[in-house]
């Protein structure tokens, strides 16, 4: 089976210290089955938020080759720069595919968004005949909405009004849907008003768990101690991430604040960077238990996650967050640690259910009892971590979500 990935605002494998996600993990899988795959995305990096310096076409193996688009970029996630770069990046794609450079496929799996190019693929898979699958990992375009005043919201609509018709175009025809969680899986059918619904399915954003050998945890263990953080020595919660709009720490330092003030021996480490960085760092800048390493790669992740006794996840209820389970609580699920979460709807739901967690409002007083908990019971942290590796085997598997989403390509093709 020939398969066309196309996915953008990822990590490929041609990037550096990569942390997989859905274009990357797909590939693997589909190639660890015997499929040949082209995996389609955008010379510009979203994280870096700089240019990749490669050729255009990239090949990886017998099995895997890369084709990269050029487009302009942007500076922001949020933006007209950003819409600007898609409409580019789907003219690219047009192009590419009229004038046959794309070879001929069995079968499109689309990453949804950029909306742009989710419709040019599946109108070109409904004109050729070729079975899509659309993945939804974002609410796009409804979610431009939300993130702006209610008294531009009629403008907004107005504005918008032809990604919404791009966006019903793909995800009604799709052959099937796929999505990060339930209740994205659902916003997806209810939004597109899909009538065949029975075969879409939900995919999460789960991702291989690694090991490290005894050399490369001295190497990390020493990498930590480099940045004055001694992680065997004190009771540890960590945050890996980007350190963007998307969270707010303002109750978590004031917490952390007042555990330092009664004495409390603990530490809080923040990894990451963003455009909040600065504004986060200011809100800890007096509070000796918090640090601030920067971004770190998968090892030194790992070896955080290992002595940590729990994660926090201090996100603002959006609705795009509140329908998801992002990967920071599946990761945190994988190295059996309890989470400390802010998020209402599915993760709500999930650390509830599950026991696996805490589930607090975004207030100081919460976030210092359950940090002060998280510490002081060794017999309830036990419980937690045995409920956290319950319900990774179970939901959250790897190898079995990701043979899942296999099995529904090859079963649209008739492969058994």
């Amino acid at each position: 089976m020939k398969v066309l990935i196309f996915q953008s605002g990822e990590p490929l494998h041609i990037d550096p210290n990569i942390r997989p996600m859905r274009a990357v993990n797909l590939a693997n899988k589909f190639i660890e089955r015997g499929h040949e795959v082209l995996l389609i995305s955008s010379k510009f990096d979203h994280f870096s938020k700089k240019h990749r310096k490669s050729k255009n076409i990239i090949k990886i193996n017998n099995r895997l080759r890369i084709m990269l688009l050029d487009s302009p970029g942007y500076k922001k996630n949020i933006g007209l720069n950003r819409l600007w770069d898609h409409l580019i990046l789907s003219l690219k794609l047009a192009f590419k595919l009229i004038l046959k450079k794309i070879p001929e496929h069995d079968i499109f799996i689309i990453g949804f968004p950029p909306i742009e190019t989710s419709f040019i693929l599946s109108l070109w898979g409904k004109l050729n005949g070729i079975p899509t699958i659309i993945d939804v990992k974002d609410l796009w375009p409804e979610i431009f909405i939300s993130r702006l005043p209610r008294k531009f919201s009629w403008i907004i609509n107005i504005l918008i009004y032809p990604y919404k018709i791009m966006s019903l175009y793909s995800l009604k025809n799709a052959d099937k849907i796929s999505s990060i969680s339930p209740s994205f899986l659902k916003w997806s059918q209810i939004y597109s008003k899909r009538k065949n619904i029975k075969n879409d399915f939900v995919a999460p954003l789960v991702s291989p768990k690694i090991s490290l050998t005894k050399i490369e945890l001295i190497q990390s263990n020493e990498w930590w101690e480099s940045k004055g953080i001694f992680l065997k020595n004190k009771p540890t919660f960590c945050f890996i991430g980007s350190l963007s709009i998307a969270f707010d720490f303002t109750e978590v330092s004031k917490a952390a604040k007042l555990l330092e003030n009664d004495g409390l021996d603990f530490q809080l480490i923040i990894c990451g960077a963003g455009s909040a960085s600065n504004k986060i760092k200011s809100l800890f800048k007096d509070i000796k238990s918090v640090y601030f390493p920067g971004w770190v790669n998968s090892k030194n992740a790992y070896l955080l996650r290992k002595h940590s006794i729990a994660s926090i996840a201090p996100y603002i209820n959006t609705e795009d967050f509140v329908k998801s389970i992002p990967n920071k609580i599946i990761d945190s699920l994988s190295y059996s640690l309890p989470i400390i979460s802010t998020l209402k709807g599915e993760v709500n739901d999930l650390i509830t259910d599950k026991e696996c967690g805490l589930s607090i409002e975004n207030d100081f007083r919460e976030w210092k009892l359950s940090l002060k908990k998280m510490i002081s019971s060794t017999i309830y942290l036990e419980k937690l971590k045995v409920n956290c590796e319950k319900v990774y085997l179970k939901n959250f598997n790897y190898d079995k979500n990701y043979n899942d989403f296999i099995l529904r390509a090859e079963n649209l093709l008739g492969i058994k």
